[in-house]
């Protein structure tokens, strides 16, 4: 099996190659198709080659040449949860006056039940199951493959589940994770890969990776307020060594972040006097961004402090940070600002 992420409109679509045909999951905006047209002939797929077009909902600017696709013999999919839903877009193209889009038309595409998602996939070689995913949408379905990779659409990233708790999004996120997937494609963020990641206590010999992570410019951009990147020559490791992890006096924590691949960043705490708390500090090595460690990283570095008895974590970050989002979203609020830096807080 074979999955193609197609950029050629602002919603990420991907064309998934089973053993015995093929699988467009969502489309772009009306207007796209000689894009698209385009994006599958850079990969030598022809749109005749696709066998079944599955929409994760049905916005405009994830179903808008549907039909147009389907005019060239593909096959829609429309799962019993979504077929009142298959026209609520048609009335967006119409007020921009957007001659290029063309109605789903209901005559031409196969209804299943949610149920019979897996037999009909099978048909193709692919090994998987739609799932009924509401919160972004009522008709939103998400699909989850047996290689672990699962399509959402449009359901709210995983970085954001803090602060859905308690909603529709939070039991679909819920039923999806008992599934347990290893890569997250979604609609409009970059692919975030599940690994099993785990907190480790690095060995003395293991701190080549920090000297590694803290000499990196891309890495230490976010430090730029502070200097940057920051020497760590092994002669400094012993003396580092002992005081964030020998003899911490349980004012330090520290841990590497660990992936399956090996190790992808560090994230550590600290008593701070000046807040008179405990300030967390989580980073990613720049060439593991964008696979959703840091979020992951951030909300295990809160769980090991709440074990430790830490109740609240400061953090402080340049104004300019975009890393401020990442707390964010992770239950921090801002406590206050000033012109360099905001200080944010999580009550855990």
């Amino acid at each position: 099996m074979k999955i193609h992420e197609l950029h050629y409109s602002n919603t990420n679509t991907y064309l998934i190659e089973g053993e015995r045909g093929k699988l467009l999951f969502d489309t772009g905006w009306a207007g796209t198709f000689p894009a698209f047209c385009k994006a599958l002939g850079e990969i030598k797929i022809a749109v005749q080659d696709i066998n079944f077009i599955l929409i994760s909902h049905y916005h405009p600017d994830h179903m808008g040449i549907a039909q147009e696709i389907g005019d060239q013999g593909s096959v829609l999919l429309v799962p019993d949860v979504q077929e009142g839903f298959l026209h609520t877009a048609d009335h967006v193209f119409e007020k921009e006056k957007n001659r290029a889009f063309i109605p789903v038309r209901d005559d031409r595409i196969r209804r299943i039940t949610i149920d019979e998602g897996t037999a009909v996939l099978n048909e193709i070689g692919i090994g998987g199951r739609i799932v009924h995913t509401p919160g972004h949408s009522e008709d939103s379905i998400s699909l989850f493959l047996d290689s672990g990779d699962l399509f959402v659409g449009d359901l709210n990233p995983l970085y954001e589940l803090e602060a859905h708790k308690g909603t529709e999004i939070e039991e679909s996120w819920n039923k999806l994770l008992a599934l347990k997937p290893r890569r997250v494609h979604y609609g409009h963020a970059k692919t975030a890969v599940l690994e099993n990641l785990k907190l480790v206590v690095p060995a003395l010999e293991e701190m080549w990776f920090r000297e590694s992570l803290m000499a990196d410019e891309e890495t230490m951009a976010y430090n730029h307020s502070w200097g940057g990147t920051i020497p760590f020559p092994r002669e400094q490791w012993a003396e580092w060594y002992d005081h964030w992890i020998v003899a911490h006096d349980n004012k330090r924590f520290y841990r590497y972040l660990k992936a399956e691949s090996g190790f992808v960043g560090e994230v550590a705490y600290h008593y701070d006097p000046e807040y008179d708390g405990f300030v967390a500090d989580v980073i990613i090595f720049s060439k593991f961004r964008g696979k959703g460690y840091g979020a992951k990283g951030l909300e295990m570095l809160c769980a090991a402090a709440k074990e430790n008895g830490i109740s609240v974590l400061y953090d402080d970050i340049a104004i300019d940070n975009t890393a401020i989002g990442l707390f964010l979203k992770q239950g921090f609020y801002e406590e206050y600002r000033t012109k360099e830096k905001i200080v944010l807080k999580k009550e855990l």
